[in-house]
């Protein structure tokens, strides 16, 4: 029978160790979790009429010159049907209402002149805070469509 011993170099093991554990903090924690375009969107700043316009120019929409209109809604504490729906909806573009039950926030809507399918299209956005929590782009049309805040050039129609 051969027996073979190794020398534990301590420095060598602790150093490995070392690596081992900065990785998997990067991968837990540095890693960006979904869409990084939705991951930007989320972190702009929205103080005014003005931001908000910028922020739906940088999703690819041309817009009148100003707002339509702006307004305070209340998310509802309790979702009906139609909220549900329309939180899954947020939810597919890095947004959850869910998070804003019974909370005020400002509805901005925002005429869009260069959309490809329609010419009678608008995108609202909800800010709390500054932030986007929410919005969807929409036609008046009977016959139109709607879906959430993506970039125009990104969205399947």
């Amino acid at each position: 029978m051969m027996i073979y011993t190794a020398k534990l170099n301590k420095k060598l093991l602790f150093s490995i160790l070392a690596v081992i554990v900065i990785v998997a903090l990067a991968l837990i924690f540095g890693l960006p979790k979904g869409n990084e375009s939705q991951t930007t969107m989320k972190s702009v700043k929205l103080k005014n009429e003005a931001d908000v316009l910028d922020f739906v120019k940088n999703l690819g929409y041309e817009t009148a010159d100003e707002t339509l209109s702006c307004k305070e809604v209340v998310i509802p504490e309790e979702f009906d049907e139609t909220y549900t729906k329309y939180n899954e909806l947020q939810k597919k573009c890095g947004f959850d209402l869910e998070k804003y039950k019974g909370k005020t926030v400002s509805l901005y809507t925002v005429e869009v002149t260069n959309h490809p399918e329609s010419e009678n299209v608008i995108v609202e956005v909800m800010v709390c805070k500054k932030k986007p929590v929410g919005g969807s782009v929409y036609t008046k049309n009977l016959d139109g469509f709607m879906y959430g805040l993506e970039k125009l050039e990104v969205q399947s129609m």
